[in-house]
């Protein structure tokens, strides 16, 4: 639990860890209340649920990466000017 305190609290630059120690404690009771009570639960977990929530999350992380570095680069296209716009004008008598 502290290594993930601190690995978030230095992930976000906050200042004051304390902060996080409530939701972080909420969320690993949450998870321990999720565990499988059999074997055979525990089992169709790992090998049938916990290979598709790893795809959805890689999948999911892709695409916001590639979203972001999309919507990044159109901004600076909007940003910087056309150098083919520059050289036509420039070309321009005048």
């Amino acid at each position: 639990m502290f290594a993930i305190l601190t690995i978030v609290t230095d992930l976000f630059r906050l200042k004051d860890q304390r902060i996080l120690v409530n939701p972080l404690c909420l969320l690993g009771q949450l998870m321990a209340l999720t565990l499988p009570a059999t074997m055979r639960e525990w089992e169709e977990l790992v090998t049938v649920v916990h290979p598709l929530r790893v795809g959805i999350v890689y999948i999911l992380t892709i695409l916001v990466i590639s979203a972001a570095a999309l919507m990044r680069n159109a901004m600076r296209r909007r940003k910087l000017p056309d150098s083919s716009l520059i050289t036509s004008l420039e070309a321009l008598p005048g």
